[in-house]
């Protein structure tokens, strides 16, 4: 399996500041839906106690 997943080695000096700042947003979002996540699980796991 391949995947065509840009990095900053990869992006023009001109559109390095806008891929940052997007790299940033998509990081804050998965990092907002991982917590979702672990406070669901332990929520679930107190209702089998």
């Amino acid at each position: 399996m391949t995947a065509d997943i840009p990095t900053a080695a990869d992006v023009p000096s001109t559109l390095a500041k806008a891929f940052k700042e997007d790299a940033s947003y998509k990081l804050a979002v998965m990092e907002r839906a991982a917590s979702r996540s672990n406070l669901m699980l332990a929520g679930a796991q107190a209702l089998f106690d």
